[in-house]
């Protein structure tokens, strides 16, 4: 079990090519793509009790810290690394926007794997994705001259969708039943990389168009 996990990069890159070799017949499954990265959050409420959200809420620096870090640093060394490699700029403007994006669901799940403090991970995606209705179109305006518009109750209900609720009923089912989620417990680890290389497999399937066009001019 902990050998699937640990080459979890090798099975995220086959899932990479074999999302793009299929697109059409990946492609088709996009519909899944919600419920899989859910189910993935909900495997890591299973993992966590409430006396690790309340450690998480007793001591706020390392979330605070690390927000601050995710929108100051990681915007501003994508566009330092995008006028040292002199990119064009849609794919400057892509290095920008990766970088002043919240986290997403899968530090979540590396953190877990890697045996990290899943809580405040937790905890710093769900901030980071609601100051980003804010701050993302701000940090856009900042170092590429343009606003873009944020879909901010779309975004919203896909926080509670896939992050939220999933983890909020892990909680309360290992809660509830704690000796038999503690039976499954080895299990989600594997469970994990399987949604997460069936997440990557069908978001590039989904974009194999775009991807062949990218390059180096």
């Amino acid at each position: 079990m902990d050998m699937i996990t640990r080459l979890l990069p090798l099975w995220a890159i086959m899932a990479s090519f074999l999302g793009y070799l299929n697109a059409s017949e990946v492609a088709q499954f996009k519909e899944a793509l919600v419920p899989i990265i859910a189910s993935i959050m909900f495997s890591m409420g299973l993992t966590l009790t409430y006396k690790d959200l309340l450690e998480a809420l007793q001591k706020p620096l390392p979330l605070i810290l690390g927000i601050i870090l995710q929108f100051l640093l990681m915007p501003l060394l994508g566009w330092l690394l995008s006028l040292a490699l002199s990119l064009p700029p849609a794919l400057t403007a892509g290095m920008v926007l990766v970088g002043a994006a919240p986290g997403g669901t899968a530090s979540n799940v590396l953190t877990w794997l890697a045996g990290g403090r899943v809580a405040p991970s937790i905890g710093m995606t769900t901030v980071s994705t609601l100051l980003s209705l804010l701050v993302t179109p701000l940090l856009a305006g900042i170092y590429l001259d343009n606003i873009i518009e944020v879909d901010q109750l779309a975004m919203l209900v896909s926080i509670a969708q896939m992050i939220i609720l999933p983890v909020l009923a892990g909680i309360l089912l290992r809660i509830w039943l704690p000796e038999q989620i503690e039976k499954v417990m080895p299990l989600l680890p594997v469970c994990a990389v399987i949604g997460i290389s069936l997440a990557i497999g069908i978001i590039v399937s989904l974009n194999a168009n775009i991807l062949g066009t990218l390059g180096f001019p």
